[in-house]
């Protein structure tokens, strides 16, 4: 309690929206990313600890080792609400990219561990084991299944079409690879339609077009297997084919 309100500010700028002094939103977020991750393995070995070590006697019902597992849970639950209050701030301002979507992917498996770590507190019969277990293949399968690529190139090509956003970073979607095709063409016939364009608006287009230029010649001169065949591959290279 003393650590979190002797920092309340820095801690709930991310809620309003507000950089602390002296901090970029880069740093901001990556701050709190390690700072929870660090804190997260030392409460759980904590909680593993409490459980494993506490004296037990006869009848006891564990009351004194349930306050602290849940005094525990539920700061740690708090540090992750923080924590991903500062990268939704990073994405806000800057968009989309793998490795934000990892580490927000990371914070909320966190959050659903620490849960169900509560839940086990009150609820001695609850399997710990299996539903952290169940929980870790289902976010696998979130992560694995979808095109989180393509969703990336989508959000921030949307972003910047409603205003959200100022500007598109070709250079992270050229990270995405062929994902990305879909969302830049669609921004780049956007970009085209407009007519007269901005300073800015003309260097985005013309880094747009390059992209789109170098995946075409990069299709065209490659040649997939039959395990390399996927959905959003072979759309990517339907449009580039037609562009």
């Amino acid at each position: 309690a003393l650590f979190f309100f002797s920092q309340w500010p820095y801690f709930v700028s991310g809620f309003t929206g507000e950089l602390p002094q002296g901090f970029s939103f880069a740093e901001y977020a990556r701050e709190g990313f390690f700072q929870l991750c660090i804190v997260s393995v030392f409460n759980a070995v904590l909680l593993i600890v409490l459980q494993t070590f506490m004296r037990r006697t006869p009848g006891e019902r564990g009351l004194l080792r349930r306050t602290y597992a849940g005094i525990i849970s539920l700061f740690t639950l708090i540090l992750i609400a923080t924590a991903l209050s500062k990268m939704i701030l990073y994405i806000d301002a800057y968009g989309m990219t793998r490795s934000r979507v990892l580490a927000t992917w990371m914070i909320l498996l966190l959050a659903v561990a620490f849960i169900l770590s509560l839940i086990h507190v009150f609820c001695r019969k609850f399997p710990l084991a299996i539903g952290i277990f169940i929980t870790c293949a289902l976010f696998l399968l979130v992560l694995f299944l979808p095109n989180i690529d393509g969703m990336i190139a989508d959000y921030n090509v949307d972003a910047y079409l409603s205003g959200d956003l100022s500007s598109v970073d070709i250079e992270a979607l050229c990270d995405l690879d062929y994902a990305a095709v879909p969302a830049l063409s669609r921004l780049e016939e956007h970009l085209l339609a407009r007519g007269k364009l901005d300073e800015k608006s003309a260097l985005l287009l013309e880094q747009t077009s390059a992209q789109l230029d170098r995946l075409a010649e990069q299709s065209a001169n490659s040649a997939d297997g039959i395990f390399d065949f996927n959905l959003p591959l072979s759309r990517a290279k339907r449009m580039l084919a037609e562009r």
